[in-house]
């Protein structure tokens, strides 16, 4: 990454450039920083502004290669096996926003801006992808710990150098972390903090209409299950909420679960009081694009819709946001 990083920053590498504003969010680590729903927030402040939207990811793990239109803004046109699921759960939530994925992001960029005519790209964890020029690099954070004491793969979860911290625009902390950076980290970059929280809106039922408060759900026994980067996360908000996981099944992240797994799982559900499977909105994805999921009526299975709240430093966004398309007034 030290030597990658040198290249692009010393040009042997060269990045293209699109003719809109690019915003990227990312993160130093992998997962758990609840990037997906800050970008989903993102977004809707964007298209609230009268802005037209395109979202491009890679896909990570879809099963596809080269360019696929999830949604042109109208209509979902693919499924979260050929789109990969953080960009199929972004264009369904959000049926304004093309959606478009890419290993090439650049290409995606000039596919959007040229057929699609949108007015500002947003990279859903673009930080790592120098390929493509940004006008600002979003960089969400963990905050459980200093950033500064979590190591580099595969023996912690940093993806990077401390030093790619220099490239921030802008760091997204959660509201209740103290240093989300730490002393290793903090003279690497000069970026404004913004405060966020995650808020936990509901649990909705995969395969029925329903749906529960997360009050209601408080002191209840259940199964969790999750394929993402940092499945700690997700068991500390279910810890928060009151939930007994009597069983927590962590898979790898991205996981496309398959029958088998369902097999395995459908018995571990029916040792709790409550017969009730709870999962992340994106694995929620891919368990309901599996047909075969649906013989499986004994157990409730819910997911947690997450949410993106900023409690300090909206109007800061605001105004960087604004700098992007009116870069003379300011």
């Amino acid at each position: 990454m030290l030597v990658r990083n040198w290249c692009y920053d010393n040009r042997l590498l060269r990045a293209a450039q699109c003719p809109v504003p690019v915003i990227s969010v990312g993160n130093m680590t992998a997962g758990g920083t609840g990037k997906t729903p800050f970008t989903e927030l993102l977004v809707r402040l964007l298209l609230k502004s009268g802005k037209s939207v395109a979202v491009i990811s890679r896909g990570y793990g879809r099963s596809t290669r080269g360019t696929l239109v999830v949604s042109d803004g109208r209509t979902l046109l693919a499924d979260p096996d050929a789109s990969g699921d953080e960009a199929y759960q972004i264009a369904r939530k959000i049926p304004a926003a093309v959606v478009i994925v890419d290993e090439r992001r650049a290409r995606a960029a000039a596919l959007a801006v040229e057929q699609h005519r949108v007015q500002v790209i947003v990279l859903d964890d673009g930080f790592q992808h120098r390929a493509l020029l940004r006008n600002l690099d979003i960089v969400m954070l963990d905050g459980r710990k200093p950033l500064a004491a979590i190591p580099h793969l595969p023996a912690g979860l940093r993806r990077e150098p401390l030093s790619g911290l220099r490239r921030a625009g802008l760091l997204v902390a959660p509201a209740s972390s103290d240093d989300p950076l730490g002393d290793g980290a903090r003279h690497f970059t000069g970026a404004p903090l913004i405060r966020f929280r995650k808020v936990p809106v509901r649990f909705v039922s995969i395969f029925g209409e329903g749906s529960a408060s997360p009050e209601s759900m408080r002191g209840k026994e259940c199964t969790a299950v999750c394929g993402i980067g940092n499945p700690d996360s997700f068991r500390e908000t279910l810890r928060q909420l009151g939930m007994h996981a009597d069983q927590f099944v962590a898979f790898p992240d991205h996981h496309a679960f398959t029958e088998r797994d369902l097999d395995e799982l459908t018995p571990l559900v029916g040792r709790t009081r409550t017969h009730m499977l709870v999962t992340t909105e994106k694995d929620a994805v891919r368990l309901a694009s599996l047909a075969a999921a649906k013989k499986f009526d004994t157990a409730e299975w819910y997911y947690l819709e997450i949410e993106a709240e900023i409690t300090g430093g909206e109007q800061l966004l605001r105004e960087r946001i604004d700098k992007l398309f009116h870069p003379k007034e300011r």
